[in-house]
């Protein structure tokens, strides 16, 4: 504490009660000092300052700190703000992506898709393959008219009725004077546009005389005869398709009982894996295709070894039928044609079995045992098991 100096006054000395009222008064100013330092010093403390130098500079520092924090609230304050701000736009974008997700489901829905997009590069992709199946809607419909103009009806069932009247003979042989007229228009057609190009040419290389007038004419005459060839190649084209389309609906109404009966064999022997066979054509012949349940197709040559010969056991099974209904029946003979089906495949076609010798008489051979505990099961009574004993066997072989 500093010292009080003694207090004089050039009037005479102060007197006693005076005196104690200002020692009074210089006690509480002290002790408010004190309590001052000291609340400066817990300030100080509480924020983690040294409790160095005299009381001035501790307050100077804590002024410092006073600012720093007043700073630091402000720009705490402007964050929150600024956070705030960025909350609501956030809540906006939100919002703003739930109305575009509901209005991509609704768009969606015009779609039947087994998976619903989920994202707008999936929405634009359906939206393409819709415009594609629409052009292709289109160029089908042009096509379908023009068949129609060509045959010179006006519904697609007045085109199948007169198509029913013609025998595949007469029509593949007005096929064959189609191609032959077609490849004769199109070489017209190529010649025709030689001598108008060299036409061209002549009116471009000579000057302005009366020899340009028959130039022109005769260019005129050429591009004529142009438009007549190409309207005939367009005819022949839409006879050639109408034609192809007569023929393909000759051979679906016209389909052979023995494909039909082939088809039921094949779809029992594989569970049901293919529903029915059809035929394509491939330039002078068919080709086979088996229809899968899943909706795919596959061709003979494509099929796995153990599924062509399913396919070549339908086909025998089918001819003996038919061939039991025609001629007295004989014996069906197998030599261990279920060795490469597994047992589910066994047990339908043994169920074949069992169903064609209701008509016949049908010998199996095979080294396997399993096989015959499946006929005992599936064929009961009606199956009669001979062993060949292994020496006959031998000596056989």
């Amino acid at each position: 504490m500093p010292n009080i100096p003694s207090i004089s006054c050039n009037s005479g000395v102060i007197s006693k009660r005076y005196k104690e009222k200002l020692l009074k008064e210089i006690g509480s100013k002290e002790k408010d000092i004190n309590e001052f330092h000291q609340g400066v010093c817990d300030l100080l403390y509480s924020v983690g300052e040294k409790k160095e130098g005299d009381l001035a500079a501790q307050f100077s520092l804590l002024q410092e700190r006073l600012e720093m924090a007043q700073h630091i609230e402000t720009t705490h304050a402007a964050a929150k703000k600024n956070q705030e701000r960025s909350n609501n736009q956030l809540d906006k974008a939100n919002s703003e992506i739930s109305r575009i997700e509901n209005r991509l489901k609704q768009m969606a829905a015009f779609f039947t898709t087994s998976e619903e997009p989920s994202t707008l590069d999936e929405l634009s992709i359906l939206i393409n393959r819709a415009k594609q199946k629409q052009e292709l809607v289109s160029a089908v419909s042009e096509k379908r008219e023009g068949l129609l103009q060509c045959l010179g009806v006006k519904t697609r069932n007045d085109a199948e009725e007169e198509l029913k009247a013609k025998h595949p003979s007469d029509v593949e042989t007005r096929l064959a004077m189609i191609d032959g007229d077609l490849e004769q228009a199109e070489q017209e057609l190529e010649q025709l546009i030689g001598e108008n190009r060299d036409a061209q040419r002549e009116i471009d290389a000579i000057g302005g005389d009366a020899s340009v007038a028959r130039l022109n004419e005769k260019r005129e005459s050429i591009l004529l005869k142009i438009s007549n060839k190409a309207n005939r190649a367009l005819a022949l084209h839409l006879g050639l398709m109408a034609a192809d389309r007569a023929l393909a609906a000759y051979r679906d109404r016209h389909r052979s009982e023995l494909l039909t009966q082939t088809a039921d064999a094949f779809k029992a022997i594989t569970s049901g894996e293919f529903l029915r066979l059809t035929t394509q054509p491939d330039r002078s012949e068919e080709k086979l295709i088996a229809v899968r349940a899943s909706g795919g197709s596959i061709a003979v040559g494509a099929m796995s070894k153990g599924t062509r010969f399913q396919l070549y056991l339908a086909l025998r099974l089918a001819g003996y039928r038919r061939f039991c209904n025609m001629v007295q029946p004989l014996p069906f003979i197998g030599d261990d044609i279920m060795e490469t089906f597994d047992d589910c495949r066994s047990e339908s076609t043994i169920r074949q079995l069992n169903e064609i010798a209701k008509d016949g008489q049908v010998i199996y051979f095979t080294h396997h045992r399993h096989l015959c505990e499946i006929a005992k099961n599936i064929c009961g009574s009606n199956v009669m098991i001979h062993e060949i004993p292994k020496q006959l066997v031998l000596c056989h072989a």
